[in-house]
């Protein structure tokens, strides 16, 4: 029982330290990838946002 903890405890620190290695290499990678993702979201709130509004006031304005 004993070597079966010491066993998993050791396969979650070598995980953790592959993890951690990969974020830490790839961080700008995924930052470069998000960052444009994050533009389109915005402008498109921005577009539906605007959108509502233009209904509204034709709403009101029948």
């Amino acid at each position: 029982m004993e070597r079966t903890l010491i066993l998993i405890g050791e396969m979650g620190g070598a995980g953790g330290v592959v993890f951690g290695l990969f974020f830490y290499l790839f961080k700008s990678t995924f930052k470069q990838m998000i960052e444009p993702l994050s533009k389109s979201i915005d402008c498109l709130s921005f577009n539906v946002d605007a959108q509502t509004s233009v209904i509204k006031e034709q709403k009101q304005k029948l």
